[in-house]
């Protein structure tokens, strides 16, 4: 995983693995390669001039020995399944178009990411040992150092042994760092052995384990235990650009490796904690600072990335992904070459069948007919529905516009949009409609005035032709209520808590059977009974929030987004 950097950078980066990998292929992943050229199909050219069915290999096959690059911002979910599967399982299976064939496909992945932008799935972030950050490499003159002979390294590498000892000591120090996936663990066991071999060792010894917990584990960990190695605690924290430079510079060929080859490796008799306290202090001594808030949030990410924002829906126009069986009298569009692929390995047999000649036209049945399945992005929607009246009204509105600007900066890639309702006095207004202006929605909330009744039922209609609006083109909407919830103004502007609370429980009814996703945020210094009555009429989510924060508000958005409504009535 290469995150952050400069293009630059990550070129660098990948032209010095390829040069330590001469003559081994090096594809990059397109984001919108379509499932038969990343596994495989029918090559439809070759299988018109045969007469009979003829397999394409794809890229996963065609990458064999060799390395793969995605981008981890762009690439479809459907990709990243059929990676880590050959990554799993070293070939990949074609089974379609009348083929039924199996390649192998063992290759490095390399997956680059935005600092800002989507994370690739922890799917496969657990199914890669390194996770490199590039935020340092700045120096347009680096070069990656030179290493031993990488041959007979690999060739030392299958007699390389990992004890007991060293094995217990690596998961112990995964576990004390917060890390709990398998395959992590095994990747640091993997690396503990390619380093000794590297070094030209057969055994893994201490330096060994270390490289492995600065290299696979640090980067993972989400917990700091203390360390109990006074020298490695106090060791400077090296800058996280600067570990893969020092750790994968291996002695260079011809180099001395006598000391290395006469350290003493761990021993079954040695403590097991003692070898737990190497791993955790190397990795401790490689965390620079923030690391782990960093990894954490960017845990956190992967964890959201397949639910939130901007995900892909079906729909019969957009980006084509596939194809299927189907009939485009239905309104679909036909995929003529997907019609003509699933025609041409039958057609020997029909022309046999009709007594046609060789030269004769494709003969196509109804079931040979492929229609496109297509999607495109979901365009989110937060409504925040703002309560400007009494005293506490612009501390509100202060922070609501913080959370709209953080929503608006950070969400522009994933086509969140934001909408304002504002409701005082006897009306609500809709004072920003759904839009992605930063520029707009800063004007539209300075200029909110505050003060006045309470019309809750109102803010909670208009609210209302918003969700209907949205189910109409297909948005995934939430709606944010911020309000200390003392309804006093009815639906017809008249005074009156009795009946103004009445006309927004009926209102909150109406809400929730138009499907909207709602928090109902309670910014009352002490809880009130009405308030979660609102919030459980419109089937929303009731929080507590005396003193809301503009991080808090817009973290609560972001996390309330719902698949598209559907509306009723």
């Amino acid at each position: 995983m290469l995150r952050g950097g400069s293009p630059e950078a990550r070129e660098r980066w990948l032209d010095a693995l390829r040069a330590l990998m001469p003559g081994a292929p090096m594809r990059r992943v397109p984001s919108a390669i379509t499932e038969d050229r990343l596994v495989g199909g029918l090559d439809f050219a070759a299988t018109i001039a045969a007469g009979r069915p003829i397999a394409e290999r794809g890229v996963l096959a065609s990458a064999h020995g060799g390395t793969i690059v995605l981008d981890a911002g762009r690439t479809r979910r459907a990709t990243w399944s059929h990676v880590a599967r050959a990554l799993d399982d070293g070939e990949v299976v074609v089974e379609r178009d009348g083929i039924a064939e199996r390649h192998e496909a063992s290759f490095a992945a390399v997956a680059l990411e935005e600092e800002d932008g989507r994370p690739a799935p922890a799917a496969f972030a657990d199914r890669v040992a390194f996770h490199v950050d590039l935020d340092g490499e700045s120096d347009p003159d680096y070069r990656a150092p030179e290493v031993a002979d990488l041959a007979a390294a690999r060739a030392r590498l299958r007699d390389v042994t990992l004890d007991d000892a060293a094995m217990r000591a690596l998961v112990q120090g995964a576990h004390e760092l917060g890390i709990g996936a398998t395959r992590i663990v095994l990747a640091a066991m993997a690396v503990a052995r390619a380093h000794a071999a590297l070094h030209g060792r057969t055994v893994v010894v201490r330096d060994d384990l270390s490289a492995a917990a600065r290299l696979v584990l640090a980067p993972r960990a989400l917990a700091l235990p203390e360390c109990e190695d006074s020298d490695a605690q106090d060791a400077p924290q090296t800058d996280a650009a600067d570990r893969p430079r020092s750790d994968a510079d291996a002695q260079p060929q011809g180099a001395d490796t006598s000391r290395d080859r006469e350290e003493t490796p761990p021993s079954n008799d040695e403590s097991g904690e003692a070898l737990a306290s190497v791993v955790v202090c190397a990795a401790r001594a490689a965390l620079p600072p923030g690391l782990l808030t960093a990894s954490a949030a960017l845990a956190g990410r992967r964890e959201e990335s397949t639910g939130r924002a901007g995900d892909e829906r079906p729909t019969t126009r957009g980006r084509q992904v596939g194809t299927r069986r189907g009939d485009p009298r239905t309104g679909a569009r036909l995929d003529i070459v997907a019609t003509l692929r699933a025609a041409v390995p039958f057609q020997s047999m029909r022309r046999r069948e009709s007594g046609a000649n060789a030269g004769a036209r494709v003969r196509l049945r109804a079931d040979d007919l492929r229609i496109r399945r297509c999607v495109s992005h979901a365009a989110t929607t937060t409504v925040f529905v703002l309560d400007a009246s009494g005293s506490a009204a612009l501390h509100r509105l202060a922070e609501a516009k913080g959370a709209i600007e953080l929503m608006l900066t950070e969400g522009y890639a994933r086509r969140e949009r934001v909408a304002v309702i504002a409701f005082r006095g006897t009306t609500a207004e809709l004072v920003l409609p759904p839009t992605h202006a930063l520029a707009r929605a800063r004007r539209a909330i300075a200029a909110l005035p505050a003060g006045g009744g309470t019309p809750l039922a109102t803010a909670l209609d208009l609210a209302l032709v918003i969700v209907r609006e949205a189910a109409r083109d297909g948005s995934s909407l939430s709606t944010i209520i911020l309000t200390d919830g003392r309804a006093n103004v009815a639906r017809d502007g008249k005074g009156g808590r009795g009946r103004a609370e009445s006309d927004a429980l009926d209102a909150a009814r109406r809400l929730a059977a138009a499907g909207a996703s709602t928090v109902f945020i309670d910014t009352a210094p002490r809880q009130e009974r009405f308030a979660r009555e609102v919030a459980a009429a419109m089937n929303g989510r009731y929080v507590m929030l005396p003193a809301p924060t503009a991080q808090g508000l817009a973290s609560l958005a972001l996390s309330t987004h719902a698949p598209p409504v559907h509306a009723h009535g």
